[in-house]
């Protein structure tokens, strides 16, 4: 995987030679992103801005949520008594 200019922004393309972009912050799994990274100038396009935020936010409020807690009557529950 190779950084780009965005944090938690990487490019890792697949076996075909095909872009594929992702947001990956540690401790969460990878969000690809499949908007056009840049335009023919070599400006990052609004649309790949858009998605980079919405990855960001998905990821933002996973890891926000509170656990939640085991069903009744199973092992967990169990252990958490």
């Amino acid at each position: 995987m190779i950084k780009t200019r965005l944090k938690y922004c990487v490019y890792d393309p697949d076996p075909n030679g095909n872009d594929r972009y992702y947001v990956r912050k540690p401790g969460h799994r990878k969000i690809r992103i499949r908007e056009t990274f840049e335009d023919s100038d070599g400006r990052i396009t609004p649309a790949f801005m858009k998605a980079y935020f919405e990855a960001l936010e998905a990821i933002e409020g996973k890891a926000s949520a509170p656990p939640t807690l085991p069903r009744e009557k199973t092992f967990y529950w169990l252990v958490d008594k």
